[in-house]
């Protein structure tokens, strides 16, 4: 449990870091507030007496992550504290079965509260109110904006990402598989990429299947253009944010020789060994502009 809170926290760090440098690049933006809440009903019975033990966790969510320097830490937030409302708006508090008893693990509640979070940033600073060790403080969070994407960790061992147009989803599988927090900001700036161009919307108008029918002709060229997209757009992100690009290369070629089969590959994404290739000639094209001077843009698609 304590790797989780210590994973979800490099996550959130690299989210935020891409999502504050990446504004240009962003179609929707969002306030940011450097902040990662968890409640208790999220987490499965089997694990949930552990996270209330380990994180004091009870009748309200508590503060999972603090971006190092971020708005949330500047106001003063620190893990472990309760948040008990936001503006004066008191969060219900869980019902005893969804606390530490016995009810399904379910993220509603905790999207509920995010709803009402987000409401109340997009307004400006907030107040909110937390408790901690036994006292109740009042703490003044002023946002910044950035790319609307937020992330979000999910226990699983295997290695996956996914974006649904504002969420960032990655397994704590995939965060072991990162040798490094430049090797995790290529997943992460790749997800955000997908949501920066509004691919899942794109994809929908076009009537393209993710079902089973994903992998057959029109619908796995549209879905492979997406991905080629997110690797250009990605590595730009990575870039303005100040990761080390020469990360995705390396990355890409360990990640296609572990899920990499040939034939059966999966023809909705560019191979491992093709990643590289393309990491490598965009590389070349952005320290061209950094050293010219140009401003970290990709061109239209098919030029640097």
């Amino acid at each position: 449990m304590q790797s989780l809170s210590t994973a979800d926290l490099r996550v959130a760090t690299i989210t935020f870091r891409l999502a504050a440098a990446n504004i240009e690049l962003c179609k929707d933006h969002a306030p940011l507030s450097g902040l990662s809440l968890h409640d208790a009903s999220q987490y499965d019975v089997d694990y949930r007496p552990a996270a209330v033990r380990l994180f004091g966790l009870g009748k309200w969510p508590g503060v999972m992550a603090v971006v190092p320097g971020g708005p949330a830490d500047r106001a003063g937030l620190r893990n472990g504290d309760a948040l008990l409302a936001i503006n004066g708006v008191a969060i219900p508090a869980a019902p005893d079965d969804q606390k530490g008893g016995s009810a399904p693990a379910s993220y509603d509640r905790m999207a509920r509260i995010l709803e009402q979070f987000d409401a109340a940033l997009a307004g400006g600073p907030v107040t909110l109110t937390v408790a901690r060790a036994g006292t109740e403080l009042k703490l003044r969070l002023t946002p910044v904006t950035g790319c609307a994407s937020r992330s979000q960790l999910l226990p699983d061992d295997k290695r996956d990402a996914g974006a649904d147009g504002r969420m960032i989803s990655i397994t704590t599988a995939m965060v072991d598989f990162a040798r490094n927090d430049d090797e995790l900001a290529v997943v992460i700036s790749h997800e955000m990429a997908h949501n920066a161009m509004r691919h899942r919307q794109l994809l929908d108008e076009q009537g393209v299947s993710r079902g089973l029918l994903s992998h057959f002709g029109a619908n796995a060229r549209k879905i492979r253009a997406t991905e080629q997209e997110a690797d250009r757009l990605g590595l730009y992100m990575m870039a303005r944010a100040g990761f080390d690009i020469m990360a995705a290369p390396a990355f890409w070629r360990r990640f296609g020789q572990a899920t990499d089969f040939g034939p059966l590959s999966d023809p909705t994404h560019p191979r491992g060994r093709e990643r590289e290739q393309a990491m490598l000639g965009l590389i070349g094209d952005i320290n061209a502009k950094r050293a010219s001077g140009r401003p970290l843009v990709p061109g239209p698609a098919g030029q640097p």
